[in-house]
């Protein structure tokens, strides 16, 4: 090989891996940033208050989910006229926008007075306004990763997260109060609609046609309800402990189930945009789904189970040392969360890979039976406490995960012994930052009798071990760098 060959090779290499920093860097710091305001939030608000705005945040993102839900996806994957399946889209997405918005104002008052939480009313009338900006928003990030504009689009996102991110923390910390996370939302959702109105040079215009609506209304249904029903699964055990006990245990609950997804998705929600992108394009060029999900499931699971792995050894001392004394009892349900992420990692990809492939009702009907059950077990585990009710849920993703799998290899041929090859290796690379991390932190205790010192020490020791079991990876292509391809 010519030394221009090769030196083309190391600048495609460092160009792959600068596309993976700036993409994760920019996806993951709106993760950052929701996780960072959950801490301090626990820091200076009680349990209760915190879970008041849980409770808001609920109903908001049911409205946010509908919106990145059905049309969103029709727009990035329908073949057709550019301008033609934007547009229609773009009226059908801020159509359902506006709706869900009014019904959720109207409604504000009627939630409150069932929670028994006098301040969740007025919380509610300021996140119902806010949702027609993020439907504005998701169309425009949608026609983006049509284009495959997706370097844009996250240049978009990291300045988007940057101002929201110095807004919610100034703001918070100067205003203790419930509505101190309600101007952070409010200015995430402004700057997000400026920033791509102004720079993605999108506009909604006026060619919609009838015969796309009503494709993308057949397609979307089945989303619909499988993400109706996903939701009540998620959120349905904070709803059952705020009906069930106070917006305390609310507040509580989401704390855990914060701390470890809020970790979590920092890694997974840009891996999962990069997969709806690549599942789409496979679905377009009539590609093979299976080496997709091999790339994707592997790396997502080094990446969870090491999250996952510094939860369990670091959580207690982090909570023990910077939060209130009364949020020690949302340790268990982040441990449980935390493995709930790993063990339905495998229903992850039901949705993007079925849906891409045209089988929407199949992933309502998988959907429907595994939310069944998760909302089933929700009134009869709530009783027995958080915990309980966590622990139950994570049990129940892995089955979900396990049928999922068998979905995807009867409705999209996709090959699952390959998959599971691959998953099986990766579970040694977490396994292995585990164990590292366990070592770590028994040494620096034993070493260092400042608790702080000590904390810190071995987080920064294990994120070089993990680095380093990261690049292992990559060398033996357990992480493969073309999940960041754009």
């Amino acid at each position: 090989m010519s030394s221009t060959e090769l030196k083309a090779r190391w600048y495609q290499r460092l160009r792959r891996i600068w596309v993976a920093t700036f993409a994760f860097s920019s996806q993951s710091l709106q993760q950052i940033t929701t996780f960072l305001l959950t801490l301090l939030a626990a820091r200076y608000l009680a349990p209760a208050e915190y879970g008041v705005y849980a409770l808001a945040a609920l109903f908001s993102a049911f409205l946010q989910m509908l919106t990145y839900t059905g049309f969103f996806h029709y727009t990035v994957r329908a073949k057709g006229e550019e301008d033609e399946v934007a547009d229609t889209c773009f009226w059908l997405m801020l159509g359902l926008s506006v709706t869900g918005s009014a019904i959720l104002f109207v409604s504000a008052h009627a939630i409150a007075q069932i929670f028994d939480a006098p301040d969740l009313g007025p919380v509610l009338w300021m996140f119902s306004a806010l949702q027609p900006l993020v439907a504005l928003t998701a169309w425009c990030s949608a026609v983006l990763m049509r284009q495959n504009r997706m370097h844009l689009h996250f240049k978009i996102l990291m300045a988007q997260n940057v101002f929201s991110l110095v807004v919610g923390v100034a703001i918070l910390v100067m205003w203790q109060s419930v509505f101190a996370l309600v101007v952070y939302r409010l200015a995430r959702a402004l700057s997000g609609a400026l920033l791509y109105l102004v720079f993605s040079r999108v506009r909604p215009g006026l060619s919609v046609r009838g015969s796309i609506a009503l494709s993308a209304l057949r397609f979307s249904y089945g989303l619909f309800g499988s993400r109706v029903l996903t939701f009540a699964s998620t959120y349905g055990a904070d709803l059952a402990l705020g009906l069930m006990f106070t917006t305390a245990e609310v507040g509580l609950y989401r704390f855990g189930n914060k701390i470890a997804t809020g970790a979590i998705d920092v890694v997974n929600q840009p891996m999962r945009s990069f997969a709806e992108a690549q599942f789409g394009a496979a679905n377009r060029n009539g590609t093979a789904f299976g080496p997709t999900i091999e790339r994707f499931g592997s790396a997502a699971l080094i990446l969870i189970g090491c999250i996952a792995g510094t939860i369990f050894v670091f959580g207690r001392d982090i909570v023990d040392l910077f939060f209130q004394p009364e949020y020690a009892g949302a340790l268990m349900v982040a441990y449980a969360m935390s493995l709930r992420a790993m063990m339905g990692l495998g229903d992850t990809y039901v949705e993007p890979v079925l849906a891409s492939s045209g089988h929407t009702n199949v992933v309502l009907a998988h959907s429907a039976l595994w939310t069944a059950i998760q909302v089933a077990v929700i009134p009869l585990t709530a009783g027995f406490g958080m915990e309980v009710l966590a622990w139950t849920g994570a049990f129940v993703a892995l089955a979900a995960s396990c049928v999922g799998f068998k979905l995807m290899s009867v409705f999209s041929g996709v090959e699952i012994r390959p998959v599971a090859v691959a998953l099986m290796r990766a579970t040694l690379f977490f396994a292995a930052y585990f164990l590292a991390a366990v070592a770590i932190h028994y040494a620096v205790n034993a070493e260092f009798h400042n608790a702080h010192v000590a904390l810190f020490t071995g987080l920064f020791l294990s994120a070089l071990a993990g680095g380093a079991i990261l690049f292992a990876a990559v060398r033996s292509k357990s992480f493969d760098l073309r999940i960041f391809a754009s």
